[in-house]
Order: C-alpha cells, then structure tokens, then sequence
C-alpha cells in the first residue's frame, strides 16, 4: 500500500514538473552550455598550466641553485592537487653536512600559487621563488661550479660504498671456501689460486677505502667553501678541475669490474665442481 502510495506521488511530481521544464528548456539548455563551456575552459587553462610547467622543467632541472645559506640543484616542478585548487610544489636537493662528511638532502617546497596569468608565467613563478629565498645561480659563478663538482664526488661516494659492500661479500665467499678447501679433493687443489684471490681483494679493498676517504673529504671541503661568506667566495681561487678529475677512478673502476667478473666465473666453476 505504502509504495502504491509513493509511486502515485513521483507520477504526479513528474506531471507537475514537465510542463516547468518543457516551458524554461531554453534555460536549461543554456544553462548546461554554460556550464559545459566554463569545465572546458578550465581543462584548457590547466592543460596550458601543465605545459607552462614542464617547459620551465626543461629548462631548470639540474640548475645550480640558492635556498637560504644553502646551495644544491633543482630537482623537479610539479603540479599537485585537483584542477580547481592547483598547486605548485618544488624540489631541490641541498649539499649539506651530515656525520661523515656531505651529502645532497632532498627538499619539497610548496609554493603559494600555480594559475598566474599565461603571458606573465615565468615572472610570476620567479617571484613566488624570491619570497621563498630561492635564487637561480648563475653558470659562471662559483658557487655553481663548486655544486657540480660534490656532485660528481658524491656520485663516487655513493659508487664506493657499493663496491665496498659487494667486496666484502666475496670476501666472505672466499674465507669460507678457503676454511672447507683443506682435506676436501676438489678444493684443495686450489688454495693457492684462492690466497692469491683474497689478496687481491685486500688491496682492491684498501683502494677502494682510500677512494671513499678522499671523497668524504673533499665533499666536507667544498660544504665548507659554500659556508665562506659570499662577499668572500668570489676572490677565492676555485678551480673545479683540480678538486675533482671526471677519470680519477677509471683505472679502479676497471679493475673491479675485473674482479666482479672473474669472481662469478670462480663461483660457478666451484658449483660444478661440488656437483
């Protein structure tokens, strides 16, 4: 009885609103052109918004930069949030001290805007960056010079941890079977091979130590360099050639891979062998 009755009722709500719609369709239809026009133009705009971005992405990423008393490099611009509520956030990375030496921190800053006016884009993002303290720098400067080249000694840092912590592994490798060699037929043959192994892994061990070393210290120099204030760095004699040469460990690098590389032909050799 209950649903007839309801029924009944949105029959009648229907009857009594036709007629209301068929009499203001002009409305209506104008009303969804509107609103069909205005979703389209903002797509539009945050199409263009988008592009906007990725444009100054090309042009910006891997640029030296300044952030308060900081130095490091532009890392990425992106857009976060819904259409109507776009925001722009940007991502740096910042050579900075940390208990062995240096290394590049990274940092997200959201900035207060994103839709500025199309033909004043860029100033616009320029100036939100100065209210932030964050400043482009500029190639001939030293500062950009001294932030390229951590960056290339953090890249070996990061390459001579690796490599260490796989040598220690082969070296574990290698201890082990040195300890079972003795008495067993197929192992024992050789153990002078093995000894001269693990003797070249101590020294490409003390290489790569020696490596690390030097680069923790020249990574806490130049963060020391940035620190000098600025009216100072500009009379210092930086020269980014002789802190850091791109084939220092070309040698080393080879001659790791060597080892790498004969150490998985041994260990295979020995698994057949075992077999």
């Amino acid at each position: 009885m209950g649903d007839t009755i309801r029924n009944k009722r949105i029959v009648l709500g229907l009857l009594i609103c036709l007629p209301v719609l068929l009499a203001l369709w002009p409305l209506t239809l104008a009303a969804g052109l509107i609103a069909f026009g205005l979703r389209t133009l903002r797509n539009h705009q945050d199409l263009m918004l988008q592009e906007d971005v990725s444009a100054w992405l090309a042009r910006r990423k891997g640029f030296v930069c300044r952030y308060g008393n900081h130095h490091g490099l532009i890392e990425a611009l992106t857009l976060r949030g819904t259409i109507s509520s776009r925001e722009l956030v940007l991502n740096l990375k910042l050579l900075e001290a940390d208990g062995s030496g240096a290394s590049f921190i990274p940092l997200e800053l959201p900035l207060p805007g994103a839709a500025f006016p199309r033909q004043a884009w860029a100033t616009e993002l320029n100036r939100q960056l100065r209210s932030l303290d964050v400043e482009l720098v500029n190639a001939m400067a030293v500062e950009h010079q001294a932030v390229h080249a951590a960056e290339a000694w953090f890249k070996e840092l990061i390459w001579t941890r690796e490599a260490l912590s796989t040598l220690k592994q082969m070296e574990a490798d290698l201890l082990q079977t040195l300890k079972l060699a003795p008495g067993n037929d197929l192992l024992e043959p050789g153990i002078p091979q093995l000894k001269e192994a693990q003797q070249r892994l101590i020294s490409e061990r003390q290489q790569l130590t020696a490596a690390l070393n030097e680069s923790l210290k020249m990574l806490r120099h130049l963060v020391d360099f940035q620190s000098v204030p600025q009216s100072v760095r500009g009379l210092l004699n930086f020269d980014p050639q002789r802190l850091h040469d791109p084939g220092r460990l070309e040698e080393l690098r080879r001659s790791f891979h060597d080892l790498v590389m004969l150490n998985d032909i041994f260990r295979e050799l020995s698994s057949k062998k075992l077999i």
